[in-house]
């Protein structure tokens, strides 16, 4: 198995680069359905996609690229879930007044999802992205709330999700992990956006680079913004393989850039 990281800056084509990937692989004689292009966000695979159909139009957009995607959207399509099987605005309206807590829901970035916004749903969310225990991670934060209420919440959301049959957004890539041989053995495989992944997802990467024959991942470790709600930019970094490092940006003027740099060269790691 070869890797290779892909550092790119906003605007140094990085998208562009991963796309030409693709066109070669295809040259190489690699069926476009053995190629996974998977993203952090659904406006980002979405957006590999068209630009693939535009550059290859001889090649239909769903029909040969099944697998570009989200991670959570590839659980979904590998899990056979229908959207029946998940929480739905009701189901967290009807868990909230069960449980005593106020839920605010919302459309999330894939269509089977619904998006949920509740202090202490939050937390155990994280906790569980991180692959942390419950109790670990309760005592790594300083939380407005009494451990019992904390644990009370996530046993009856189990319980509540348990006694439904149904699956959360975290729920999805949880149970993929436990029978991985539902992923796709592909000739290659690309990440974008790998700097937002949480460890739950560079689970689920490693299990998909372990299959495949070469693994392009790409990100960009000084964008790493989210960390507060669970990316692991740390296995991006420690992550082995050859490094390509895209230094020109098209994007950014050049006054901008040398600000930043004034504050990105302060990043230690």
């Amino acid at each position: 198995m070869n890797v290779k990281k892909i550092f790119g800056p906003p605007g140094s084509g990085k998208t562009t680069y991963l796309l030409n990937i693709v066109e070669q692989e295809l040259e190489r004689g690699i069926s476009p359905v053995d190629i996974g292009y998977f993203a952090f966000t659904r406006k980002a695979a979405t957006e590999a996609k068209e630009r693939a159909i535009a550059k290859f139009p001889h090649l239909n957009g769903d029909k040969d690229f099944p697998w570009c995607r989200t991670l959570h959207s590839l659980a979904y399509k590998c899990l056979g879930i229908n959207q029946k099987d998940m929480m739905s605005a009701e189901n967290y309206q009807e868990f909230g007044q069960q449980a005593g807590i106020s839920v605010n829901v919302s459309f999330g970035d894939e269509s089977f999802v619904t998006q949920v916004d509740n202090p202490l749903l939050n937390e155990i969310n994280i906790a569980r992205i991180r692959g942390q225990d419950l109790r670990s991670y309760y005592n790594s934060t300083k939380m407005a709330y009494e451990w019992h209420h904390f644990e009370f919440i996530e046993r009856s959301y189990r319980h509540y999700k348990h006694s439904k049959n149904l699956l959360d957004f975290t729920d999805l890539l949880e149970h993929l992990l436990l029978d991985p041989d539902r992923l796709p053995n592909l000739q290659t495989v690309i990440i974008d956006e790998a700097q937002d992944l949480s460890r739950l997802q560079w689970n689920i990467v490693n299990e998909l680079v372990a299959r495949s024959v070469t693994g392009y991942i790409a990100g960009d470790d000084d964008q790493a913004v989210y960390t507060w709600a669970g990316a692991d930019v740390a296995s991006f970094l420690s992550l082995p393989g050859e490094i390509k490092v895209l230094e020109q940006s098209y994007r950014v003027p050049a006054t901008v850039h040398n600000l930043s740099y004034t504050v990105v060269n302060r990043i230690r790691s």
